[in-house]
């Protein structure tokens, strides 16, 4: 199944950048696992999907 990017709503197309915000407002320091996440459940869904 493939999915358009231009039809999400752009609440969704902003939803990484926020969660990295939020992440980076909360938290002082990233360790490796939180940038493995970001990475691979977060950004390349999104990417994969454009």
């Amino acid at each position: 199944m493939t999915t358009d990017p231009k039809d999400f709503d752009g609440v969704i197309l902003n939803l990484p950048v926020l969660l990295i915000l939020s992440r980076l407002i909360t938290e002082n320091t990233y360790d490796q696992q939180t940038i493995e996440f970001f990475v691979d459940k977060v950004l390349l869904p999104v990417f994969k999907a454009q």
